[in-house]
């Protein structure tokens, strides 16, 4: 790593805080990956509302209705995922959000509870890929073990992607907070591209 692009991360991490990053993109675009990488950075941990949703006791129909590649609903996301983003174990650090508040109209909460909790959400950086390159994808990565990594189950969270989660991303863009990245390349090319737009914002 050169010296040039250490400076960036470190001037990224100053400008950062404690506030957030919330990561979106398609299946398999790599938001996860991405989010970790520079979270390691300043120790900055990733919380994914679907993974605090799988752990948490939820109804049985809303688990199996995830575990088939649904959205939860926005009730559940309120009541679950919300609170913990203001638990005291989480003070004083930024935070790598992945893909919260993915349904329309969940992102003013998000910003909402971010905010009162002394993370306010900084960008939302939109990994880009195509359709196509998910199914790719899926079908070249190990088992995660998840029911919905089929191509059916592919198919159907794609289709509430650009039904529910689109919106999501024009809010966002709206808000001046969305940094599109071109999330086909390799995940080196793609962090560094990372790096480079979230600097370009604090310039």
């Amino acid at each position: 790593m050169s010296s040039s692009f250490e400076r960036k991360i470190g001037e990224i991490g100053e400008w950062l805080g404690t506030g957030s990053l919330n990561f979106f993109g398609r299946q398999f675009a790599g938001k996860d990956i991405q989010a970790a990488r520079l979270g390691s950075h300043f120790q900055a941990p990733v919380i994914g509302g679907g993974d605090i949703l799988r752990n948490s006791n939820i109804d049985l129909e809303v688990q199996q209705q995830i575990d088939k590649g649904g959205l939860s609903p926005t009730e559940q996301y309120r009541k679950i995922v919300l609170p913990y983003l203001s638990d005291p174990s989480l003070a004083n650090v930024p935070l790598m959000l992945s893909a919260v508040g993915r349904m329309s109209g969940e992102e003013q909460d998000v910003i909402d509870v971010t905010n009162s909790a002394g993370h306010p959400i900084m960008a939302v950086p939109y990994l880009q890929i195509t359709e196509a390159e998910s199914f790719i994808r899926m079908a070249n990565s190990p088992s995660r073990g998840r029911v919905d990594d089929t191509p059916q189950g592919l198919r159907k969270r794609l289709d509430q992607f650009n039904e529910f989660t689109a919106p999501v991303l024009k809010a966002y863009e709206d808000m001046d907070l969305l940094v599109s990245v071109d999330a086909m390349p390799e995940e080196d090319i793609v962090f560094n591209s990372l790096v480079n737009m979230l600097h370009e914002r604090i310039r």
